[in-house]
Order: C-alpha cells, then structure tokens, then sequence
C-alpha cells in the first residue's frame, strides 16, 4: 500500500474498480473553497437544517479533515452517475441539485491540490483513484472509485479529505458559516420566516474573510439562496429565500440583478 489510509482499513489490492464517465482533463476549474462547499453540501443535505448542529460534525486530525453524518447512510450508486440525484424531487428542500457535486468535487481536489478523498458508509468504504481506459486506441485517464464491501453495517457516513494545508484549514470557518442554520453566528434576531423565506438581523460577528458576496457590491447585509450564501447588501440584515436558485451551475455569487430578484420574492412571500 503507497500510503496509509485515515478511515478506510483495506488495502490497495482488492474489491473493485469503477471507473466514471469523467475524464481526469475535463476542463472544470474549482476553487478549494468551492471543493471544500461542496463536499459540506452534501451533507448539509442529508441532514437538513433543523438538525444540523446536533447530527454533523467534524474532526481535524493532523492534515486530515473527517466529516460525519450521524444517522445518515446511503447506497454508492448514487456517486457514480452524473445527474443522478433525489434533490431535484422537491423544489426548495435541498441546497445541492444538479448530481454533479461529488464528482467534480472529488475530480478538483485529486487533480487540482492534490487531496485524497475516502468516504464510508452503510457495508461500503470508498476511496477515489483514477483508471486508465483505452477510446479508439487512444489511452485517457478516468476518475474512478475504488469499493469495498463489509459484513459490518454502519448507521452514518463518513468522509475524510487530506493532506490539507493550515491556510486550507482556516478556510473551513467560511465554509461552514455560508449555510444557513439559525445557530449560524452570523445569525442575529429572526424578524420573520415560513417555509419558503425568512429574514433575520445580522450579528455583531463579522463576516470571514472570502465570504460570498455581491458582485461589485459589499456590505454586512447576507443573501442566501436554496440554503446557501450567495450575495451582500449594505444594510445588517439576512434575507433567505429557500427556492430560489441560479441554474449556472458555474456561478457561485449573485449580482445586483439577482439580489433585487431575491427582495421581490421574499416581498411576495410576506404578502401571502
């Protein structure tokens, strides 16, 4: 074995290979950030957040990040296909959507900074590797998982991401303070809410550094859009509008237009 594996106990050798239809040079850049979001993402959604704070946590072990999920396991079927993804089933419940989130993530962070990524749950444990594949005579390089199965069953999930840096640690804070949950610190008073919207005053806590914002636009002011910081204003308020989403997956902030579409909505949520 090459290196020491964090939460998966097999060796190199043995379970399976799958190789995915995504070729390692596929031209999608992400941020680490952006990496880091999405791989939150999907447990922010498996979780939803009412439970957030008392069913996700995390560990730093060294240059090892360790996400957990209690209570939450699914089936790796839903890791290999593109697209493939219940999110889109119920309008304004889940942050993630397009299917993609996994395997672009896992593709930036193997080829891009160099992270391994291992994740377990239910009878399976699962690092991500690559495969060569031989297209018309010509050999191309596949993102693909290697699996294997266990006797033991377990009841939550596991991801773990290494080796990371101390600057890539010090941009969890970020990370984890761009959902929305209302023991979010960034969080003050909740003015209002129902299920589709909800408005809160901001905290004294200042936003990290790198926070999503506005484009061309600051202030203490949030925006968040499908659970998810997407903008700023200049008044210390929060505006959270639960179905509204950008169906670019490539942009990660709002503009002014996009902000102003977002009090409108709210507006009419209010209304009815």
């Amino acid at each position: 074995m090459d290196k020491q594996r964090k939460i998966i106990c097999h060796e190199e050798t043995g379970g399976k290979r799958i190789p995915l239809n995504l070729i390692y040079d596929y031209p999608v850049k992400w941020t680490k950030y952006k990496v880091l979001r999405d791989f939150l993402q999907n447990f922010y959604d498996a979780i939803g957040y009412h439970e957030w704070i008392s069913r996700f946590s995390y560990e730093l072990n060294g240059d090892s990040l360790i996400f957990k999920a209690a209570g939450v396991d699914f089936s790796y079927d839903w890791l290999i296909h593109i697209g493939a993804s219940t999110k889109r089933e119920e309008t304004g419940k889940y942050a993630g959507y397009f299917g993609e989130g996994f395997k672009i993530a896992s593709l930036c962070a193997m080829r891009d900074f160099g992270w391994s990524i291992e994740i377990a749950s239910r009878n399976w444990e699962l690092t991500v590797v690559t495969e060569r594949l031989n297209v018309d005579d010509r050999y191309l390089t596949s993102l693909a998982y290697q699996i294997w199965e266990n006797r033991e069953i377990r009841h939550d999930t596991v991801l773990c991401i290494y080796p990371l840096t101390q600057r890539d640690i010090s941009s969890l804070q970020t990370v984890f303070l761009s959902f929305f949950y209302e023991e979010n610190i960034l969080f003050g008073k909740k003015i209002w809410s129902s299920q589709k919207a909800a408005i809160f005053l901001r905290s004294e806590q200042p936003k990290p550094d790198n926070y999503p914002s506005t484009y061309d636009q600051t202030g203490e002011g949030i925006i968040f859009s499908c659970y998810q910081a997407m903008g700023s204003f200049k008044y210390p308020l929060i505006f959270c509008l639960h179905d509204y989403r950008l169906n670019d997956r490539e942009r990660s902030g709002f503009y002014m237009m996009d902000v102003i579409l977002d009090f409108v909505q709210i507006e009419g949520a209010q209304a009815a």
